[in-house]
């Protein structure tokens, strides 16, 4: 018996990626066998198991194994068949890190920490905005961390947080921005990668967000994040 575990990540932020199909091949010189299949639990995590018989053609005592990697539909999305195993072990680990542009969008904005997400749309509703108090450290955590990685949900909301009207209610014991006032910190981070991952493609948004600011650090920093980006 052989068996194969392993986890599928995220590339850039580690971030593990459940629900995927992850299926193992023995490398061989006309077609390759599938050994077996399993799909990842909520942690990344999958474990599959073969035998040898499923393998073993003519002198051959050991798999030369790669994995592929399948969306829920059964489309490829990675594959380690350029770097496959030679005669592995009876028991295998693989770490598989799939870059983020080979996901599909949908499970590109799974990459997001999800109460990252849930915290900032509260936030942006203008009733919560009024009345629920937040603490700072955590929606400006919860903002940096949509901003590591772009995803498209990821890029709307920090389009809606470009546009957010009003003053946050902030709780007890937040530790506050020095220099701008929490609503135009959040702004600021929010065209910082908004340029840096579209360019100009937003710049008409943040000048009417911006406008009669001029005298403002957020003004300021603004437009230095507009104009790198030429």
């Amino acid at each position: 018996m052989y068996k194969i575990t392993g986890r599928v990540v995220v590339k850039e932020s580690q971030r593990v990626l459940p629900g995927l199909i992850v299926k193992a091949y023995d490398k061989d010189h006309l077609y390759d066998d599938i050994l077996g299949y399993a799909v990842t639990d909520l942690d990344g995590t999958f474990e599959l198991v073969y035998e040898g018989k499923d393998f073993q053609e003519l002198f051959e005592s050991k798999p030369d194994t790669y994995l592929k990697v399948q969306n829920a539909d059964g489309e490829d999305i990675f594959s380690t068949q350029d770097r496959f195993r030679f005669s592995p072990c009876q028991e295998e680990y693989f770490l598989i890190e799939i870059p983020l542009k080979n996901l599909p969008e949908e499970i590109r904005n799974m990459s997001v920490d999800p109460a990252s997400i849930e915290l900032i749309e509260q936030l942006l509703v203008p009733e919560n905005l009024r009345k629920q108090q937040f603490l700072w450290q955590e929606v400006y955590g919860a903002v940096h961390e949509i901003s590591k990685i772009h995803t498209p949900r990821g890029e709307q909301i920090l389009q809606d947080v470009i546009k957010l009207e009003g003053e946050i209610q902030i709780a007890e014991g937040s530790d506050l921005p020095g220099v701008m006032s929490p609503e135009d910190t959040l702004k600021a981070t929010a065209i910082e990668h908004l340029t840096e991952w579209t360019g100009q493609k937003y710049v008409q948004e943040i000048k009417d967000a911006i406008a009669g600011r001029e005298s403002s650090t957020l003004y300021g920093r603004a437009m230095f994040y507009i104009q790198k980006q030429n």
